[in-house]
């Protein structure tokens, strides 16, 4: 086992950067109920089904829902405050006393922020309100309907993170404009970050000159500040000629390679040969790839056509290619043939990263006297046990009960290069809901992440007989983040009776390692 010890001692920890779109008055009357939550078109996801009313008003959680709506939300465990930062104004939420502010001014909640099994708990509408939100609510379907509204723009502007790498600028000054594509408007950006400083933002149809390329984004000067913003969502023009490119293609893990669409959608079509595969785009300006970065690619050619680009691949012997076109960005893996021939089983040789949730002071959800930090721990070093003797090389986000940053837990498998990642939590919500569900998220390994998900669920609800809640796309930073398959598995609800009398079981436990193993087994079984 390799295990990598990243305990920091960082008090403020990104909780969820939260959205917690509008506390909504439900107008049926009473305490509890059930309803959905539509943010700009989008259904949100809630960990557990059904969310809590308080006083007439839907309560949202900050995890679940925080980065749908891009509301950046610190939480100080000291102080037990959440703070919300966006466009000039700040809110601040003390769990203990319920005490609100907005831009330092105290404010009169009709249901105060609370915490929920450890979980923080915000009124829908006042937040939605203070962040320039709109909301709508339909009685008769039980639905509250967020769209982000300023007199401008009827959408919070685009923040998503594209496709991007470690290449150098291509300067381009002087050469290309850009205009706005986004309807809902663009950040401008201090880096090439959606986490970085938002230098202001532009509406849609709005035009910049164009500095230089990188990746998927590009270098812009707005009232003479330079900063970034998401290439996919401008228009590029050189003079009066659309420009679609494909740019710099960012290689992961030495087998993965994705390729930022920049300038908005380029059709990319696909075709592939065997030991040749062809890769056939509209796009007037495509970046070359080093072949030597992937294992198995012998050369790579960028051919001019008269109607764009082919991107031609050449592979060694023993390899095949797989390639999908994304709606930012072509991604294409190379694999070996023989990777699951042999004597040993596929598995074997593989780099995972067992990733056990929470730890330290963030106990993660608690309820009969049961804390997710340490019932994730134990499962996970049953699943590092279970994993090593398949030959797998086991990582550690974390091996005993202290606190990693979520970005840390990203950095640990991209530095060793991971071949896939499994985060380990436990759920909590109103005390009935139970069962098992699994994440995955598009943004890398779109597919791979999805098939993972699906293999580990169904051994989990075969081997453990619990309701199975089943696979869903989430909004996790973890598995957002990492470049390689990756799944966030919810094991059980700690707050539900009799989910936790099977967690404070360690045949259940062991049973649950077990399953996750062979859902591992059985997902690089079927590649």
């Amino acid at each position: 086992m390799r295990f990598r010890n990243y305990s920091l001692i960082a008090l403020a920890i990104l909780f969820v950067a939260s959205l917690i779109v509008h506390p909504l008055y439900a107008q049926s009357g009473g305490t509890s109920g059930t309803a959905d939550v539509y943010v700009n078109g989008e259904e949100i996801t809630i960990p557990g089904g059904d969310l809590p009313f308080d006083n007439d008003s839907i309560l949202v959680p900050f995890r679940a829902i925080s980065e749908t709506l891009g509301v950046p939300v610190s939480y100080d465990g000291d102080t037990r405050q959440a703070t919300a930062h966006d466009n000039g104004t700040e809110a601040v939420f003390n769990i203990d006393t319920g005490a609100t502010t907005v831009n330092g001014q105290s404010q009169d909640l009709v249901a105060p922020p609370q915490n929920i099994n450890n979980r923080v708990f915000l009124p829908l509408r006042f937040f939605a309100e203070t962040f320039d939100a709109d909301v709508s609510w339909d009685a008769d379907s039980r639905t509250a309907t967020v769209e982000r509204a300023t007199e401008a723009s009827s959408e919070e502007p685009v923040d998503e993170e594209p496709v991007g790498d470690d290449s150098e600028k291509e300067e381009v000054r002087g050469t290309y404009t850009a205009e706005v594509a986004a309807e809902s408007g663009l950040h401008h950006r201090s880096e090439r970050s959606a986490d970085s400083e938002s230098l202001g933002a532009l509406q849609n149809g709005e035009t910049v000159e164009v500095l230089g390329v990188q990746g998927g984004w590009i270098s812009t000067s707005v009232n003479g500040t330079e900063g970034w913003m998401n290439g996919y969502h401008v228009d590029i023009h050189d003079g009066n000629e659309s420009v679609k490119m494909l740019g710099h293609p960012e290689v992961s893990n030495g087998s993965t390679i994705y390729w930022p669409k920049v300038g908005g959608a380029t059709e990319v079509e696909i075709d592939n040969r065997g030991q040749d595969v062809y890769l056939r785009t509209t796009a007037n300006d495509v970046e070359d790839l080093d072949a030597s970065e992937v294992e198995g690619l012998a050369s790579s050619e960028v051919i001019p056509t008269e109607s764009g680009y082919t991107i031609a691949l050449e592979l060694h012997d023993g390899y095949e290619i797989t390639a999908s076109d994304e709606n930012s960005y072509t991604e294409v893996q190379v694999q070996s043939e023989s990777a699951q021939g042999g004597s040993g089983h596929p598995i074997e040789g593989k780099t995972i990263v067992i990733d056990a949730g929470h730890g330290g002071h963030d106990a993660g959800a608690e309820a009969y006297g049961l804390k997710e930090k340490n019932l994730v721990l134990n499962m996970a070093w049953k699943v590092e046990e279970l994993l090593e003797d398949e030959g797998v090389d086991v990582v550690m986000t974390r091996d005993g009960d202290y606190f990693v940053e979520l970005s840390e837990r990203v950095s640990i498998a991209e530095s060793v290069d991971a071949d896939s990642f499994i985060s380990l939590h436990v759920n909590a919500f109103n005390g009935s809901a139970h069962g098992t569900e699994t994440y995955w998220h598009e943004r890398y390994a779109s597919q791979d992440s999805k098939e993972l998900a699906e293999h580990i669920q169904e051994n989990l609800i075969e081997m453990r007989r619990t309701m199975d809640r089943g696979v869903k796309h989430g909004n996790f930073h973890v598995i957002r983040e990492t470049t390689m398959p990756s799944v966030l598995a919810e094991i059980a609800f700690v707050d539900n009776y009799e989910d936790a009398q099977r967690l404070n079981s360690s045949e259940f436990r062991q049973q649950a390692a077990e399953a996750i193993a062979e859902g591992a087994k059985d997902y690089y079984e079927a590649q």
